[in-house]
């Protein structure tokens, strides 16, 4: 969607991105597609990208060299007739962030604008969310996340443990580039407080179930990510049990 009022949309499979255009490009695809938007988009305007994915995007971002964008942190649980459940924690960082709150509000979704420190802990956060909750619900049968978080604290804690450190290191890693990304992998030392987001996300989205068919098409992103930068065991244990055999990914 693109412009100060959305008003024009680009499908995934065709459509240009106006190199004279203004205001706001909202990305809103899945993860596969986001090669497919670069290309398409000018190189005048991709600061004005808007990324909403879940998974860790920041390597991609560097690879590409494309720093300069809106970032966001979405916490809300979508329903199959549209209506939306506001997760309470969704923020935003960069030119458009402002543009995004006022949009969210519009759908009853609270964002709050930050600095890039606390944008890039809440992009941890979420990436772990997206990582391990789906992954758990999977495996014990399909269940809510609400139920997780009510009788499976110790399973996310554990994962928590073992998969915060790499995503605390690779933003250490980045710090020369990006500014605020030292400030949250200090802050991504108290695990505690990092597993209390996670499951207070959980309830409040009690009822929901994450798609397993949606965290494979986005698997490099998430768990395949985690997977790439290091050992974890604990992680491809509970991978296995949720039936994908991981040595596709390594």
């Amino acid at each position: 969607m693109l412009g100060s009022d959305l008003s024009m949309t680009v499908s995934r499979n065709d459509g240009t991105i106006p190199g004279d255009g203004q205001g706001p490009i909202y990305v809103c695809t899945t993860n596969d597609a986001l090669e497919s938007v670069l290309r398409r988009t000018p190189p005048a305007r991709r600061s004005d990208l808007v990324f909403f994915q879940n998974g860790w995007l920041l390597p991609w971002l560097e690879a590409h060299g494309i720093a300069d964008v809106t970032l966001v942190a979405v916490y809300m649980a979508a329903a199959p007739d549209g209506t939306a459940t506001d997760g309470l924690r969704t923020v935003a960082c960069g030119r458009w962030a402002d543009h995004v709150a006022s949009t969210l509000a519009r759908g009853a979704v609270s964002c709050a604008v930050v600095g890039d420190g606390v944008m890039y802990r809440a992009l941890a956060e979420k990436m772990l969310w997206a990582s391990i909750f789906w992954l758990l619900s999977t495996a014990l049968g399909g269940a809510k996340v609400g139920d997780i978080a009510a009788h499976h604290r110790s399973d996310v804690e554990a994962l928590v443990d073992e998969l915060l450190p790499p995503l605390r290191l690779s933003l250490e890693a980045s710090s020369a580039n990006r500014p605020g990304a030292l400030e949250a992998a200090v802050a991504l030392r108290d695990h505690g407080s990092v597993v209390r987001a996670l499951l207070e996300y959980s309830e409040s989205i009690s009822h929901a179930i994450p798609s397993r068919e949606m965290a494979l098409a986005e698997f490099a992103w998430r768990n395949g990510a985690l997977l790439q930068m290091g050992s974890t065991p604990l992680h491809s244990g509970w991978l296995r049990r949720a039936g994908v055999d991981i040595s596709r990914y390594m």
